[in-house]
């Protein structure tokens, strides 16, 4: 499991660093699948690590959340590390409707039968979890 720590960036409002081609995570998969291409990549799908604010989404200017905006932001960033090479996303974020936004973006490029989305619950029962306790 990747979860994006980045070094030295420039973080925004929108988290744009999330899936910069040359960020912590896309390079990550990169050399992994290179190295090991049998090996099972899982990266987890957030952007508070990359928001100024640091909240796993969007916000308005009045500072609450913006629901669509961050789902359609939260399936960018899951298409391309499905395209970087990651055999699963796992988001860990808590907006409404992220897994059909991410699954409906995975669909429409193609990547819904090679790339399977992890549940948060697997992933907060599991020892991936771990870290963050």
């Amino acid at each position: 499991m990747l979860f994006g720590v980045p070094a030295n960036i420039i973080k925004d409002k929108e988290g744009k660093a999330a899936d910069d081609l040359e960020g912590p995570v896309v390079q990550a998969v990169k050399h992994i699948k290179n190295k090991w291409p049998g090996l099972h990549v899982a990266c987890d799908v957030c952007l508070c690590e990359y928001t100024s604010h640091g909240h796993c989404g969007i916000l308005y200017a009045d500072g609450t959340i913006n629901n669509e905006a961050s789902v359609k932001r939260l399936a960018q960033v899951a298409v391309t590390y499905a395209e970087a090479g990651a055999d699963c996303v796992a988001p860990s974020d808590m907006m409404d409707g992220r897994i059909l936004a991410i699954k409906n973006a995975l669909l429409e490029k193609g990547l819904s039968n090679k790339v399977s989305i992890m549940a948060y619950s697997a992933k907060f029962s599991s020892s991936f979890y771990g870290p963050f306790r």
